[in-house]
């Protein structure tokens, strides 16, 4: 139950003022500056630790931290609250008493270090943070340990705010906001699309929402540079593929040729994505494929001959599943993850279709990839499990960018062009890398920031229990399959992409975590608060 204050509740007293030193700071400061804030207690039994979540409406801040014991959490709560404060030039180190200022120094620096590397505060790795600042707070630094974070400071890869007087630091407090960009740190300012797509609106209204998104915007752009592929990462792949395609073909036996399919083409690759492909038998047509037994004899023949010396592969390992795959990792001086199927064309279709997806708006692979993470994090982007795929997160995506926003920001491709997406469309006729005739830029203009709440606020409120997603069709359609909480139809053979999600209780899982992000969202406005999941 939120509680009014930072006191501890009834029965307990504190013994130690020290521990209690921050806490009673930071409700003392907002109390003489009027400043309304909320401090909850939640007690995790799975977990056995306390979560402490301090909320600050005025400054649109919400931290939560994480411990065994209640004392720790709230204090870590604190520091972070402070450290927002700081950063924010609502609290300057004049004000702070002396002996704070080392570990709020360290929480900030830690904090510009996450922000400038794209990580986030995802719940799986709270534990980790929590226990630097654990030591932070027990073990603070000497000046010579000070010295050293304020030399790393200078590196201009950093965003510093740790120091009173920095001009990297970003006021959100002036009235004037016209100055907002030449705040902003190099590893910003030096993207291509940001500087061509999203200017720094021209406001005289202080701390505005539109303000807070346009900065959102600009941490899903640098978050999407530094995780997305490079050019130079597939080049290597399709090098790699050429070399396993002809040692392949030295078996007079097997005559089929190599598709590489998946993340690694479709323009939604991350830099350290798998190397997924498809061996498809020049004989066979599309609707000849998918006898499971056929292709486990063949890939236990080809699996015998990839783990010969002259092989570019290692570890060449047959997993039986509903599509058999061979698992393997190509040699030095590669070294990436390799999954192969035998006549699986579907995924050669489903890859040229997100392939042109990706090309038609670039606002759709900046989405996928930080909805993508914040998925695979927050553990439901797992069907092994019992979640979604990540397939099934792109064709939600998609649906959103064609139905969920006004204008859509995406078109449907397969009513475009039948004959271009087509099931029965040869193989050799599919094009990657070249855009398509006739699409037209999309007149939406909204920002990346705005649609990533939006998307989440979309399905946080969607009726899975009505509709039916159809990405083929662009629109919704009424439900005729029950068998799934989550019916998303897949664009060629018309399945339910997410049957692996089949449990009620999962489906509340999900659901309860789409909500609670566009809640951080809506109320922080930081890409890192998406994931703070409880």
């Amino acid at each position: 139950m939120p509680l009014s204050s930072f006191q501890e509740p009834s029965g307990t007293v504190a013994t130690n003022n020290t521990s209690g030193g921050m806490q009673k700071f930071i409700k003392d400061w907002m109390q003489s500056n009027g400043v309304m804030y909320q401090c909850s207690r939640c007690y995790v039994p799975i977990r056995r630790v306390f979560k402490c979540r301090i909320s600050v409406e005025h400054f649109d801040i919400v931290v939560s931290a994480i411990s065994a014991n209640w004392k720790m959490a709230k204090k870590i709560a604190s520091y972070r609250v402070c450290a927002r404060l700081l950063a924010l030039n609502a609290l300057t180190f004049d004000e702070l008493p002396s002996r704070f200022h080392s570990v709020c120094r360290t929480v900030m620096l830690q904090y510009s270090k996450r922000l400038h590397n794209g990580r986030s505060c995802s719940s799986s790795k709270a534990g980790c943070a929590s226990t630097k600042l654990i030591k932070a707070v027990h073990e603070r630094p000497h000046t010579s340990s000070y010295a050293q974070n304020a030399s790393m400071s200078k590196d201009s890869s950093v965003i510093d705010l740790t120091k009173e007087t920095s001009q990297e630091v970003i006021d959100l407090t002036e009235d004037d906001f016209d100055n907002v960009k030449s705040g902003l740190p190099p590893w910003i300012l030096g993207s291509p699309y940001l500087s061509k797509q999203y200017p720094v609106p021209q406001t005289s209204t202080g701390f505005t929402r539109s303000a807070l998104q346009n900065l959102l915007a600009m941490e899903i752009i640098a978050f999407y540079e530094q995780s997305i592929q490079p050019r130079h990462k597939l080049i290597e792949k399709l090098r790699a593929v050429q070399r396993l395609e002809k040692y392949i073909w030295t078996q007079r036996s097997i005559r089929a040729s190599i598709c590489i399919v998946g993340s690694s083409v479709n323009g939604l690759g991350s830099r350290n994505c798998d190397v997924d492909l498809c061996l498809v038998d020049d004989s066979s047509m599309p609707d000849e494929v998918g006898d499971r037994d056929s292709a486990l004899r063949t890939l236990r023949k080809i699996q015998r001959h990839l783990q010969k010396r002259a092989s570019p592969v290692s570890k060449a390992q047959l997993i039986p599943a509903r599509v058999p795959i061979i698992r393997c990792k190509f040699r030095s001086p590669w070294n990436y993850s390799v999954d192969i199927n035998w006549n699986n064309v579907h995924g050669i279709y489903n890859t040229h279709l997100l392939h042109h997806y990706s090309q038609a708006d670039e606002r759709f692979p900046m989405l996928y990839v930080v909805i993508h993470n914040w998925a695979c994090q927050t553990g439901i982007c797992d069907s092994l499990n019992g979640y979604l795929s990540s397939y099934s997160w792109a064709l939600l995506l998609i649906h959103f960018l064609q139905c969920g926003t006004e204008p859509p920001v995406l078109p449907c491709l397969q009513l475009m062009f039948p004959d271009r997406f087509s099931f029965t469309r040869r193989l050799e006729n599919l094009t990657f890398f070249k855009r398509l005739p006739s699409i037209t830029k999309s007149s939406n203009r909204q920002h990346v920031g705005e649609l990533l709440t939006s998307f989440f606020y979309y399905y946080g409120g969607f009726d899975f229990s009505r509709f039916m997603i159809s990405v083929r069709l662009g629109t919704l359609l009424p439900r005729i399959e029950f068998a799934a909480p989550i019916c998303i139809e897949e664009p060629y053979d018309r399945m339910n992409t997410a049957r692996s999600l089949s449990h009620e209780i999962r489906f509340l899982v999900f659901r309860d975590y789409i909500r609670k992000a566009y809640y951080n969202l809506q109320t922080n406005q930081s890409l890192s608060s998406m994931y703070y999941v409880f």
